[in-house]
């Protein structure tokens, strides 16, 4: 069984935090199998940052990890928030 990460969104504390050491943010999110159909690769990738709580997120990685009832689909998702920081160091 693979771990289900902090869910999300994450908080920007937490971006910060994780782009002063150097990390990738790492977030649980669920998405409603129905928003992704119909878009295209960009459009999901889009949506999965935005559900993490991160609006540019880069070097996206992510895995399903459940399934709800409803049509809601459990993913992991990681990647880059450096751009979403707010914390800078000199």
């Amino acid at each position: 069984m693979m771990e289900i990460f902090k869910p999300g969104p994450i908080s920007q504390v937490d971006i910060d935090y994780a782009v002063k050491r150097g990390e990738y943010i790492e977030v649980s999110i669920e998405v409603d199998f129905n928003e992704i159909m119909g878009g295209t690769f960009e459009d999901f990738l889009d949506l999965i940052s935005e559900l993490a709580g991160v609006t540019c997120l880069m070097d996206i990685s992510y895995d399903i990890v459940g399934i709800k009832e409803n049509n809601i689909i459990i993913f992991n998702v990681s990647g880059d928030a450096s751009e979403a920081a707010t914390m800078v160091d000199d």
